[in-house]
């Protein structure tokens, strides 16, 4: 991102990406020895096992995930971003990281337990009636292994990870989930607002209580105000009239024929009256996505200042991501849903480490469920990665973002997969909407999906050159052996990442496609789903079990 035109900040330096590379090359030599990654402290011999951290030096970890944001090279130039642009300036950016689920509540889930949502039992949002899929109690989390580990554990913001159907103390709310204190911050309809005030909040931790530990601190921070944008904007009133003229503009067209993608596009129009999504709708949604960035670039901004005032700066790991992104009008697609897109599942990922070089980009592949070990080694917490997710710890990318990473993430590819339900029909959102969804409803829409076979759950890959997704009925999880399977029991999705950036090419709906290659890619997501997920047969859907097991 070139930032050269934007206004100059009185707070913070400025950095464009000429200026960062060259910073890089420059200094290659002088960072030999930043390069190697220190020694860690011994491995427990159980993950049960407390440790001593004071003993052993270890380090608060600040988690920021902004939910809905797309990467960051993805952002207008003309944006001001400073708060940003100083922590890539002090960060490694993984610029090929993928967001676990291109749906909010299984991605944040990924990120805090380092599991698919498969695995995690969360495919889709807490409070989707009987749909629902809440993060079971006392599930093993990134707050719950560092608290077990000795840190002191807090969260701030939306939670969209539970339903709560009993009353609890403020501080006590996330306690099962591994949190010893909490601050939820409820939109109410107004995103933005949520998201001062839980800034405000988490600031005013970070000022107060954090100083007077006496064990080192994880403090993990949602904001929403950036996924909130397509609801409110299709909330607005001049979008839910009729004054969108749906011949007024050219209507921007699917990149592929999947039917999943179809049915998604049906119930986005629902919501605006019907209209066509075209590009004045994508104008009002950018404009507003827009706002929310700079928007969410003060809140980072009012926390980077409060770790720095505190006196933390020098012994916190700050990390800064997103859950999944988000669609403003590509590919003919607005909002969350069964998405392989960049613009749904390519994320940004900051991590500011003490000891590690700054201003410099990897480009190592990595996905949401590395996340969680990651953050466990940074903090000397190794022991516990490999032990409570699938995923790889790139610890030595973030000292070495030049090295080659786990080699097992970078030839199998990252796994992504989409399970929410809620998407999966007409008749199933509108069963499932919290404000008016009714039980009988949700049966009936759950019984017509399993009868009719529709293809509406995924599983994907995504590689340093290709990214290919099968999509299946719910009903129907299975492993394709073959390429003749594959596509009888499939709608199939398939990119060329470097040819094709912009995914307008599905090489899998091709006249002559490669089948070579999407066997290939199909077996690599047969072995994605065997190594991080396990069996895959629809136990983990809600409702009883004969509706969906294969």
């Amino acid at each position: 991102m070139n930032s050269s035109d934007k206004p100059e900040s009185p707070k913070f330096p400025r950095y464009s990406r000429r200026q960062i590379i060259r910073a890089g090359a420059l200094g290659a030599a002088g960072l030999a020895a930043a390069t190697a990654v220190p020694s860690l402290p011994p491995l427990p011999r159980s993950a049960g096992a407390r440790i001593t951290p004071r003993a052993q030096g270890m380090r608060n970890v600040l988690l920021i995930v902004n939910s809905g944001e797309q990467s960051w090279d993805k952002l207008p130039a003309h944006l001001a971003t400073p708060a940003r642009e100083l922590l890539l300036g002090r960060s490694v950016e993984f610029s090929d990281f993928f967001a676990a689920s291109p749906t909010s509540s299984p991605a944040l889930a990924a990120l805090l337990t380092g599991q698919h949502g498969p695995a995690s039992g969360v495919t889709d949002a807490a409070d989707r009636g009987l749909i629902a899929t809440p993060l079971a109690p006392n599930s093993t989390t990134l707050a719950s292994v560092m608290r077990d580990g000795g840190w002191h554990t807090a969260f701030f913001g939306d939670w969209p990870l539970s339903s709560w159907y009993r009353p609890k103390s403020r501080n006590d709310l996330l306690h099962d989930h591994g949190f010893g204190w909490c601050e939820l911050t409820s939109d109410g309809g107004n995103a933005g607002l949520a998201d001062l005030l839980t800034t405000r909040a988490a600031t005013r931790w970070l000022a107060t209580r954090a100083p007077t530990l006496s064990q080192p601190w994880l403090a993990v921070v949602r904001l929403h105000a950036t996924a909130a944008v397509t609801e409110e904007t299709l909330r607005d009133d001049a979008l839910r009239s009729d004054s969108l003229d749906p011949s007024a503009l050219a209507t921007k067209s699917g990149a592929t024929a999947v039917d999943a993608h179809k049915v998604t596009r049906r119930i986005a129009r629902s919501g605006v009256g019907g209209a066509r999504i075209n590009d004045e709708l994508s104008a009002r949604l950018a404009n507003r996505y827009d706002a929310a960035i700079e928007s969410s670039d003060q809140r980072l901004g009012e926390l980077l200042e409060a770790v720095a005032a505190s006196g933390a700066r020098s012994s916190t790991i700050v990390v800064y991501t997103s859950d999944c992104g988000t669609l403003l009008g590509q590919h003919g697609q607005i909002g969350q849903g069964p998405f392989i897109y960049d613009e749904a599942i390519r994320v940004p990922l900051f991590i500011d480490c003490p000891g590690a070089p700054g201003a410099v980009a990897s480009e190592q592949l990595m996905s949401a469920v590395d996340v969680m070990p990651t953050i466990l080694s940074l903090a000397h917490l190794p022991p516990y990665a490999r032990i409570v997710s699938p995923g790889y710890s790139m610890a030595r990318s973030v000292y070495a973002p030049a090295s080659k990473g786990p080699r097992q993430r970078s030839q199998g590819g990252a796994l992504v997969t989409h399970s929410a339900l809620s998407t999966i029909s007409q008749q199933f959102a509108a069963a499932s909407d919290p404000t008016d969804g009714s039980k009988l409803g949700t049966i009936a829409a759950a019984i017509e999906t399993a009868r009719k076979q529709q293809r509406g759950l995924l599983r994907g890959v995504v590689t340093k050159r290709q990214k290919a997704a099968r999509y299946f009925a719910p009903s129907d999880h299975h492993t394709p052996a073959d390429l003749s399977e594959l596509r009888r029991r499939n709608d199939l999705e398939a990119y060329n990442r470097h040819r094709d950036p912009a995914e307008e090419r599905n090489i899998a709906d091709a006249r002559i496609p490669d089948a070579e290659l999407l066997a290939e890619l199909n077996g690599r997501i047969n072995t994605l789903v065997a190594e991080e997920i396990g069996g895959d047969n629809g136990d983990y859907l809600p409702g009883p079990r004969f509706l969906w097991r294969s």
